[in-house]
């Protein structure tokens, strides 16, 4: 059997930059890319003058999605059972949140991963599929009731 391969593209940090920017707190926040072996994207830790991180408490640990489309084209947003799984071992083991953000072609929503309301199903990448670990357990939330802007996430306001 051979490893599979990483999917991680110069696009895809890209995007992720992007979301990150959307999140509209880099004033505050730095986000620093976590080696692969976590299987997460960021620990965010608060912005230092300087940048300097080493020793930085983490605040939370984030995993970033883009996805093709708008956030009203779908009720549900779904994610790898494995993603969420590491997330949230490493949540607990270290009490801090885990934290999903969501870049869609309209909009980024953001939330806490260990509040929402999740459905276990099979499912996975199906219309193009890249090999046989795309059919796996897959998180399923409503877009609605787990996800909020950035603004309302970290100031406190509406959706």
């Amino acid at each position: 059997m051979t490893p599979r391969e990483s999917f991680e593209s110069k696009k895809d940090l890209n995007n992720e930059r992007k979301a990150i920017s959307d999140l509209g707190v880099s004033d505050r926040y730095d986000f620093m890319k976590l080696p692969i072996s976590y299987r997460l994207d960021y620990a965010m830790i608060r912005k230092k003058p300087g940048g300097t991180w080493f020793g930085s408490n983490i605040l939370s640990f984030v995993e970033i999605k883009t996805r093709s489309g708008k956030s009203s084209d779908k009720t549900d947003f779904s994610i790898s059972a494995m993603k969420i799984t590491y997330g949230m071992l490493l949540s607990r083991a270290t009490d801090k949140p885990f934290l999903l953000v969501v870049k869609w072609t309209n909009e980024t929503l953001i939330c806490n991963v260990g509040q929402v309301n999740w459905q276990v199903k099979m499912g996975g990448r199906v219309k193009n599929k890249r090999d046989d670990a795309d059919i796996e357990p897959m998180m399923y939330c409503s877009i609605e009731e787990s996800f909020v802007t950035p603004d309302a996430f970290f100031k406190g306001g509406s959706r």
